[in-house]
């Protein structure tokens, strides 16, 4: 299931002509048309609504003697299209809005949404799933809105279950934990109620994409990444105004899509079709903005999915699916150099277990050091993962520990060996800050802290760290931590603070630079065990995520390479533009390289660019694919280098044993 396609047939209950001029074999022969290998067709809908011959739930009246979603079935499994099923599930059209198992917010109110801790779920949920599974052909289920709609369910039932478990209702972070497994138990239970149906099922279940989201995507066989737009990232859900970046789609994509890869489970990157967002008719997203979010699923070891919209009667627009067939070609011509690739390990970007998801916590700033932290990785060109607190240190060089809630001691104790073995880790601002005001890790960053400095401060630097730059004086804006060094605690930078700082002035004009530094240090380096830190009290990351201008990212690139020195690095692009994506795969000994460039137009291609690899291996040819053309290139003192005659929108090189 490569190359899915998601055509969304939310219809509510008063439309009269539903799939009235469906076609199912003209339906799958479009589909073949347009290279698509997997298609979800919808069996329930978000208002509750069934579109199968259902003896459990309500089918939509508008069907008439219609069974759209068997005839879709059919059509595509005599086709070798294979389907999901999609499924809504806790919203019911077979029960009255004054049902007795609604969910309840906090004041007692009812929700639309069941509650999944009700006996609703044995009595219409699973059952209807397993009428579905044991009566059409399908390969699996794509389980949509498995959510608590308020943050959390306060019926009567949940309520005692918290007193059970011990869970302040009143209190929001353990009321988030309770309803986390929740969702959990329910995927658990529709997984084992499907699977002894039919042989081979595939479940996925959406909308739980967060770091440290394996408790909920443990019985996902693939998660699908949500960004309705790579560009923009505008969810129907969102507006404009909360987004602070045009990147936010492709970030989040690349985010969630190198953390998903490391807790053993296969993705989809899952883009709208149209420019405007889910079901914003007559929009039609560009097919270089199409092209780009299947290469950036491939180029990180996943699949495509693309989502589009049926219309009332059961058409397809031909314009989307145009559209779609380019892509999926794009997709085709590459997949066997991506497909079961894994990543060369060597930089992971650590981040705690977040409470919002997706997209979701992206925007709202939840995730605001991390994803700095990923930017800088990115436009650094540095192959990185994106792993949580359990994850296994040891594959990496180097981990990047931005400003985070990390301070569980198992946590600090694995980071304290991780660094007493020889690994690099590079932390800044309040990572593993306690609630007494210590740093968890004071003694491997070799700094104790004293207390909180401004909301904004400068670095002046001095070479290597102004190399390149306009001047040697850096804000970052945010709160620093004022911390004094160890004896024998390298200091690589001075903090200089603002002007007229005490006078409580919240605007720029009352903040220049002082024109002495300090005392406090704003960068230092300390020798740990068989390893080291580089640490920074300042909120670099946070700062760089909402601000990500190019002189900021100079000055960061500087101490990037304190961490990751280029004459260490797996790759080595010196001339790539940082707007530019590369992921660093391995398939079957062969290294993989991609350089993703593009966006809603094609960028013009660069001539003759210098690349420089070390591989673990000698390689016997390197050549481009899918073109298969052979480049030349000098491999000496295990170090490759190789000149590209061209890069445009995905270039992939591939590194033969």
């Amino acid at each position: 299931m490569i190359r899915r396609l998601h055509p969304d047939f939310h219809i509510p209950d008063y439309v009269t002509n539903v799939a009235s001029e469906f076609d199912g074999d003209e339906f799958a022969e479009s589909l073949l048309e347009a290279h698509i290998d997997s298609v979800v067709i919808f069996a329930k809908c978000m208002y509750g609504l069934g579109y199968w011959n259902t003896m459990v739930g309500k089918r939509h009246p508008g069907l008439g003697e219609s069974d759209f979603f068997g005839e879709a079935t059919e059509a595509c499994r005599r086709r070798g299209i294979e389907v999901l099923a999609y499924f809504y599930p806790l919203i019911e059209a077979a029960l009255d809005d004054d049902d007795k198992w609604q969910q309840r917010d906090q004041e007692g109110e009812p929700c639309r949404f069941q509650c999944p801790n009700s006996e609703y779920t044995e009595a219409f949920l699973l059952p209807q799933m397993k009428e579905v599974t044991r009566n059409y052909p399908i390969s699996g289920w794509h389980v949509d809105g498995i959510v608590l709609n308020s943050g959390g369910c306060w019926c009567d039932l949940c309520r005692a279950l918290m007193k059970d478990e011990g869970t302040d209702a009143n209190a929001p972070d353990e009321v988030q934990e309770f309803s986390r497994r929740t969702i959990a138990k329910l995927a658990q239970r529709m997984t084992e109620a499907v699977r002894p149906e039919r042989d081979g099922l595939i479940l996925s279940y959406n909308n739980l994409v967060k770091i440290g989201c394996y408790p909920q995507v443990q019985w996902s066989d693939v998660v699908d990444i949500e960004v309705y737009n790579i560009l923009q990232g505008l969810n129907f859900n969102f507006s404009r105004e909360v987004l602070y970046h045009g990147d936010i789609g492709a970030m989040s994509a690349s985010v969630f899509s190198r953390h998903i890869r490391t807790i053993g489970r296969d993705f989809a990157v899952t883009t709208c079709c149209r420019s405007r967002g889910v079901a914003v008719y007559g929009s039609v997203s560009t097919a270089e903005e199409l092209r780009y979010s299947a290469g950036l699923g491939l180029a990180l070891g996943g699949y495509c999915q693309f989502i589009n919209e049926m219309l009332p009667e059961g058409k397809m627009e031909p314009p989307l699916l145009t559209r779609v067939k380019d892509a999926y070609q794009f997709v085709k011509e590459r997949e066997r150099w991506c497909i079961g690739a894994e990543p060369v390990r060597h930089t992971a970007v650590m981040g705690a277990t977040e409470p919002g998801t997706g997209e979701a916590a992206c925007v709202q700033g939840s995730l605001s050091g991390l994803m700095g932290a990923a930017r800088l990785m990115k436009a650094s060109h540095v192959p990185f993962d994106v792993i949580d607190e359990h994850a296994d240190l040891s594959p990496y060089r180097l981990v990047v520990l931005p400003e985070t809630d990390i301070t569980a001691p198992e946590v600090l104790a694995k980071l304290r060996e991780y660094v007493q073995n020889g690994g690099v880790l590079f932390a800044t601002g309040d990572a593993t800050l306690g609630e007494d005001g210590q740093l968890g890790l004071s003694d491997v960053f070799g700094v104790s802290c004293q207390e909180e400095g401004d909301d904004i401060s400068y670095f002046r630097l001095e070479e290597p760290l102004s190399t390149n730059l306009l001047d040697t004086i850096r804000v970052v804006r945010g709160e620093w931590l004022r911390v004094e060094p160890a004896a024998g605690v390298e200091r690589l930078a001075e903090m200089v603070r603002p002007r007229l700082a005490d006078a409580g002035l919240k605007i720029g004009h009352g903040k220049p630079p002082e024109r002495a530094d300090s005392g406090w240090p704003a960068l230092v380096r300390h020798q740990y065990g068989d390893g080291c830190t580089v640490y920074s009290p300042a909120p670099i990351f946070k700062d760089f995520d909402e601000a990500p201008d190019e002189e900021q990212r100079c000055f960061l690139n500087n101490i990037v390479e304190l961490v990751a020195p280029s004459a260490e690095r797996q790759v080595l692009i010196p001339d790539l533009p940082p707007s530019a994506e590369i992921s660093l795969m391995t398939l079957d000994g062969m290294w993989i390289l991609h350089i993703l460039r593009g966006g809603e137009t094609a960028p013009p291609e660069l001539r003759d660019l210098t690349v420089t690899l070390r591989p673990d291996f000698q390689p016997s040819r390197v050549y481009l694919a899918p073109e298969q053309e052979s480049v030349p290139f000098h491999f000496e003192d295990a170090t490759l280098q190789v000149t590209l005659p061209r890069v445009g929108s995905h270039t992939i090189l591939v590194l033969e044993p």
